[in-house]
Parts: C-alpha cells; structure tokens; sequence
C-alpha cells in the first residue's frame, strides 16, 4: 500500500518494452513482502533469540509473531510487542521497558516545531483550496459612511474569465454591508471587518460552495 503509483508507472514502461506483465487484478499474482508463519518459525529455529522485538506490522500482526515465538520456546518475559513511543532498555542481559517518548507525526515550520492543529495550518488548508478574497473600504472617521466603491482582490479563489459578474456582486455584497452599518453610526473597524466578512462569506459560499479566507481592510478618513 502507498506504491501504486510506481507500481503502475513500472507496468507501463515494461509495457512501453514490449513484456507481456501479468498484474493484480487481471490475474490474482500478488507476492507479500511479509514472512509467512512457518517461514518465521523457521528463523527462530536458526537464531534461537534470547529477547524478541515483533516489528513491521499492525498491532495484531505483532501479537501473533510473538504467539509465534513462544510456541518455539521463547520465554513470553522476553518477548516485547512495543507502541509508538515505547522505550525498551538493555542492561546486564536483560530487557525492561522504559519510559516512554513523545512519538508521531510533527510539522516542521520555518525551522521549528509547529502544531499541526493550530490556526496557522487550518489557515493555509484553506488558502489552498478555496483561496482568499480582500476587501478595501474607505469609511469616514465620524459616522463610518462609505467614501466610494470598495476593491475586491481575489487570488486562488475563481477564474476571473469564468467569474459571471462575480466580482461586481461581491462589491454590491460590501456596499449594502456598510450601507447596513452606517445607518447604526458604526465605526469601529473591527464590527465593520466581522459584517463584511460575515456578509461576503455568505454570498460567495452560495455562489460558488467555497468559502475562501476574507480579509477586509478599513481605511479611515
């Protein structure tokens, strides 16, 4: 699993040669890359391990692989079926289980360790599939009256050539926003930018099923 597409690119280009390639599922040839039980047996026959560590495999698989080893005389004291982050120490002949680790998957940002759940990474998530939409508007100072059309950039959001007028609705959608607010004297940019967002949002995920990140920008005169 997780190599089908070489898999497939190395059929093709045998194909390309000329090979007759006998595949899954055209024909049911399948070779595993895990031992087989009498084939482990068998190497525990050859090595006779003091300690066994099952590897390579989901929990189940190892729980069976030691089953296996014990059934060939190692002792079940010295057989470990380990978790993600489980230590196991050597000392003297002996084994134990250690403290255990802080294990799985990290993100590495700009050099650090970063939270993959944090805001930063649900943000780009959502750059890259629906884009981002800003909005410039310039308010008065006193009694947060529109002074002109707002600008509405876009960018990875929708192909202006297949946009129908889009853009302009959006434009219409931010002006009754602020028409909205400045018949209740609102001018605190930060109420603005949530009505605009909130507004814009709204309209454009029942236009296109997207909702891209909003950023509005209020410039005051």
């Amino acid at each position: 699993p997780g190599n089908e597409r070489g898999v497939s690119r190395t059929i093709n280009n045998l194909m390309k040669k000329g090979a007759d390639v006998h595949y899954s599922p055209l024909q049911t040839v399948h070779v595993s890359g895990h031992g087989a039980q009498e084939e482990q047996k068998l190497v525990l026959a050859l090595l006779k391990p003091k300690f066994l560590v099952p590897v390579h495999g989901e929990f189940r698989m190892l729980t069976h692989h030691a089953n296996t080893a014990m059934s060939m005389g190692v002792s079940p004291d010295n057989i470990f079926v380990l978790d993600n982050g489980d230590c196991l120490e050597f000392k003297n002949g002996k084994a134990r289980k250690a403290d255990p680790v802080a294990a799985g998957m990290f993100l590495v940002d700009a050099g650090a360790i970063a939270d993959g759940s944090s805001s930063v990474m649900r943000e780009r998530q959502q750059l890259s599939g629906d884009g981002m939409f800003i909005v410039v508007a310039r308010v008065s100072a006193q009694n947060g009256q529109l002074l002109g059309p707002p600008d509405v950039i876009s960018r990875g959001f929708v192909n202006p050539q297949g946009a129908n007028g889009l853009t302009e609705q959006s434009i219409d959608t931010v002006q009754r926003t602020l028409e909205r607010t400045a018949g209740r004297q609102v001018t605190d940019r930060g109420e603005l930018k949530n009505a605009i967002r909130k507004d814009l949002s709204g309209f454009l995920s029942d236009k296109t099923g997207k909702r891209p990140i909003i950023l509005p920008l209020i410039v005051e005169v």
